[in-house]
């Protein structure tokens, strides 16, 4: 890549979650990137990367507050990319994700090496006890169930690289070319909860890019953590996203 790798880093409240999940980006990430944070947070999160900026190493970050109210992530993403990614592909990073040593350079070259390579995805773990979350998702062609494959399995498990259908996006490297051609649905979902990680990857796919798996780079993670997925609300929105999802792709899912 000729520009420093982009980071899109979106917080919302937390601190706790976004001061481990920097100290993780910061100790294994040697590639030279660029930290662009999108943050709707109310509490001390402005002051905080506001002081981290001054920091020794810690000058490459690019604070952005929205002025509209972010209803998704696929809005968050389009908005990101238009007005400020510049480079040749970009990562999307959860606040409540916490990358391991090594979690990069592999997903890099698989980019590289593959031009028709949009998303390349990471081995999810959850936080603290380091078996999996999903090592990719495998969605039904038939019903849309969409199940994690390798959930609760060792974390040692699953380390190959291979296309798949959908990857979580707690940590997800994009192709920027993707977005600028394809700007995802910012309508279709309400909230960040539900399948609308699997809903981009699906789409991303049936224009005819991969999506790869790759067990090689990992990372922690906190399900729920930042986005109140466990209130009422919350799973009303994962119910309705849900219903949206199936009447989108049932019988409609691009297979590997």
């Amino acid at each position: 890549m000729n520009k420093p790798l982009d980071i899109i880093l979106m917080t919302h409240n937390k601190l706790e979650n976004t001061t481990q999940c920097l100290v993780s980006l910061y100790d294994n990430t040697p590639e030279p990137f660029r930290l662009i944070v999108v943050d709707d947070s109310t509490d001390v999160t402005p002051q905080y990367i506001e002081w981290l900026s001054k920091q020794p190493g810690h000058n490459n970050i690019l604070y952005l507050r929205p002025d509209f109210y972010i209803k998704s992530a696929s809005q968050l993403v389009n908005w990101a990319v238009k007005n400020y990614v510049e480079s040749d592909c970009f990562v999307f990073l959860c606040n409540s994700t916490f990358v391991e040593q090594g979690w990069l350079p592999v997903a890099l070259d698989i980019m590289t090496r593959d031009p028709k390579v949009g998303i390349v995805g990471f081995k999810l773990l959850f936080w603290p006890y380091g078996t999996i979350i999903e090592a990719a998702n495998y969605v039904d062609p038939v019903t849309t169930f969409r199940p994690n494959v390798g959930m609760y399995q060792p974390g040692h498990l699953f380390t190959h690289i291979r296309e798949v259908q959908s990857v979580g996006w707690a940590v997800v490297l994009v192709r920027t070319e993707i977005i600028r051609e394809m700007p995802l649905e910012e309508d279709y979902y309400i909230g960040f909860r539900g399948p609308e990680d699997t809903d981009i990857c699906l789409e991303v796919k049936r224009r005819g890019w991969k999506v790869i798996y790759n067990g090689f780079g990992s990372a922690y993670h906190k399900c729920s953590s930042s986005n109140g997925g466990g209130t009422p609300e919350g799973v009303a929105e994962v119910n309705e996203n849900w219903r949206r999802f199936k009447a989108k792709w049932m019988g409609r899912v691009p297979v590997v």
